[in-house]
């Protein structure tokens, strides 16, 4: 079973305005955000997955490679 997705960015604050509005249509909420990431899912049910965006683990440059 698939527990998450994850996208990288650059721009965390940018990311949200654009992925809040998205995933409102598709039902699902922000669950988590800090300063280095964001997902979204359902508060509800810790068994559907989950879709992340936030900045690279390794520290580096996302850089779409």
């Amino acid at each position: 079973m698939i527990g998450y997705t994850m996208v990288g960015t650059k721009d965390l604050k940018r990311a949200m305005r654009f992925y809040d509005p998205l995933m409102a249509l598709i039902g699902q909420e922000r669950c988590y955000c800090d300063e280095q990431v964001a997902s979204w899912g359902r508060k509800d049910d810790d068994r559907t997955p989950r879709f992340f965006t936030g900045y690279p683990f390794n520290g580096e440059a996302a850089d779409g490679r």
